[in-house]
């Protein structure tokens, strides 16, 4: 995920006296979430010392306005995650630049394997997963009713 900010930085545009700044707008609200980012933000910057991480923390409700009045204002959009239902619209409105050319960087073979598979727009590849869940829980019924177990009312 950080990675999109040296990606989006144009070689030889900052100097050790020009920091560059890249916000980057995220939903996440847990506690451990965001030291974990706070983290990878710090070493990124150790080894980058040209740029500089802003952490922006915003809500799932008001993510897709404020990039949109980013964008309206002219502000730059850095790094940001959106839902997948948003890649169509944003792509069309010009918020998006195809990752194609930072995943072939990386290297296909080092991310989770299926885990670009979901992400493909219009031949191209605008978004990336930061992580991993199931969005659904199924469980066998008649295996829960023989072991005495109740159903699962949470995951």
């Amino acid at each position: 995920m950080l990675v999109l900010a040296a990606a989006l930085t144009p070689p030889g545009t900052a100097s050790a006296q020009t920091k560059k700044i890249v916000p980057f707008l995220t939903a996440e609200s847990s506690p451990d979430a965001v030291a974990q980012l706070t983290e990878l933000i710090r070493q990124f910057e150790k080894d980058n010392p040209e740029i500089g991480i802003e952490l922006q923390l915003t809500s799932n409700d008001n993510r897709a306005s404020r990039i949109i009045n980013s964008v309206s204002v002219g502000d730059e959009l850095g790094i940001f995650e959106i839902e997948r239902r948003l890649v169509p619209d944003f792509t069309q409105a010009g918020y998006l630049l195809p990752l194609d050319s930072i995943v072939q960087e990386i290297g296909v073979e080092n991310f989770i394997p299926g885990s670009l598979l979901y992400w493909p727009w219009d031949g191209h590849l605008y978004q990336f997963t930061s992580d991993l869940s199931a969005a659904t829980l199924y469980w066998r019924k008649d295996l829960f009713e023989k072991a005495g177990l109740a159903e699962p009312d949470n995951y």
